[in-house]
């Protein structure tokens, strides 16, 4: 690969990027509301069950540890939607660390490639 066909390569990394961390930044925001959103979903159906308005499913267990057994029995789906958007949200996080990343190091393989003074 010529010089001058890196620096273009190089130009080209440093063209992009910013739009696509632009748009990994925006992605965050929307999955962070998606886990705000399945935390809440959780919590109000944890309550719900724990003040005993969920027809046909009673939470009488004869401690905490038992309430909570029965209430986790009965939040499988929201749990798992909750830890996917987790899941989501944290690759999402590694990704746009990986784009500054890259960000980085094509500004300093520019300031390698500058001419000597």
């Amino acid at each position: 690969m010529t010089r001058k066909n890196i620096h273009v390569r190089i130009i080209k990394e440093l063209e992009s990027l910013p739009e696509l961390i632009r748009d990994k930044e925006a992605e965050i925001v929307g999955l962070q509301s998606l886990v705000s959103e399945a935390r809440e979903k959780l919590k109000e159906k944890e309550g719900l069950l724990l003040m005993d308005r969920v027809e046909g499913v009673k939470i009488d267990g004869k401690n905490a540890e038992i309430r909570q057994a029965q209430v986790n029995e009965h939040t499988v789906i929201e749990r798992r939607t909750l830890k996917e958007a987790e899941e989501k949200l944290a690759f999402a996080r590694i990704e746009l660390s990986y784009l500054h990343n890259r960000f980085s190091a094509a500004r300093s393989i520019v300031d390698l490639l500058r001419p000597e003074a």
